[in-house]
């Protein structure tokens, strides 16, 4: 019997807790119902970003959104409502619209998911991938070739020590060999120096590879003379893809270093609706305020007639 791959089923899981949520919130014509509908959607969503390594963005989206934003909605209906339960009904020019904006926006969606292969390679697009082998786990690294060039497959990568005079750390590609050289300080270069070296921009090793830390590690551990490992064709892990759109959106590309990641939209974008949400309470407790003083002044009103008609 296969082990359960809890990743995949808690994935499965908060993505159908997620959607199933969203759509009771489109078509629940109850304002509480669907606050809590909703609640349950945004937790779900939350869920999905801490799945990704994304424990930043998970976490926002607890406070933000689940926290202050549902808060203000929950306010929101309190203010507004004229009974235990406020109904509302969609009329089908609405339906029609948000259908279009809908399906515009998940037209998008799904283009940027299956046309982007730096976040999710199909089969035939493999990479070339080398994990350095070290004495110890947080000493790791990885080694990726920048095109699937089968050229690079079997490259050999060697730490050794550095000499008396030599500035550590190094790091040379010798294509006639088919070798990666990284020269280093025994048990004191760390695994981020190498990494930091070898995607120094303009060398000619970056030029072909890329390095990049494994998930979870800082790089801290320090390499010794002896550590190495060889570049091999594969393909990226399924737990992989969902990782690097969460780095993405933290800030951190790293398909390609040199380009900024989503963090500054991500965050206008929360913070516009926060703002949204507060205006939105804000104007329904200001047609409250009229609503009352209309109420008042018409009984005014009849108090007034009911004196003058009075004998």
């Amino acid at each position: 019997m296969e082990a359960i791959n809890w990743h995949t089923l808690f994935f499965y899981l908060f993505a159908l807790v997620t959607c199933g949520f969203a759509l009771a919130v489109v078509f629940s014509q109850n304002i509480v119902r669907m606050a809590f509908s909703l609640i349950l959607s945004l937790g779900a969503s939350a869920g999905l970003f801490f799945l990704a390594g994304a424990a930043f963005v998970g976490a926002m989206q607890l406070m933000i959104y689940v926290g202050g934003t549902l808060v203000l909605l929950v306010f929101g209906v309190m203010l507004t409502a004229q009974g235990p339960f406020v109904s509302m009904r969609t009329r089908g020019g609405e339906w029609v619209l948000a259908a279009v904006v809908g399906g515009s926006l998940l037209a998008v969606l799904l283009q940027v998911a299956f046309r982007n292969p730096a976040w999710l390679p199909g089969p035939e697009q493999q990479v070339l991938e080398a994990r350095v082998h070290t004495a110890r786990l947080d000493a790791q690294f990885i080694l990726r070739a920048r095109r699937a060039d089968p050229a690079l497959v079997g490259t050999e990568v060697v730490i050794q020590a550095a000499g008396e005079q030599e500035a550590a750390p190094t790091a040379v590609y010798d294509p006639a060999s088919h070798r990666v050289v990284i020269t280093i300080v025994p048990d004191r270069t760390l695994a981020a120096e190498v990494v930091q070296v070898i995607n120094q921009p303009g060398s000619p090793l970056s030029q072909h590879f890329q390095a990049l830390l494994p998930p979870g590690h800082l790089g801290r551990g320090a390499l010794r003379p002896g550590d190495g490992g060889t570049v091999a064709l594969q393909a990226p892990s399924s737990q992989e893809r969902p990782a690097r759109l969460g780095l993405a959106l933290l800030g951190a590309r790293v398909d390609d270093p040199q380009r900024a990641g989503y963090l500054l939209p991500f965050e206008i974008i929360s913070v516009h609706l926060l703002v949204v949400l507060v205006g939105a309470a804000y104007l329904a407790r200001a047609r409250r305020r009229a609503a009352t003083a209309q109420e008042t002044a018409r009984t005014e009103q009849a108090q007034a007639a009911e004196t003058v008609s009075a004998p």
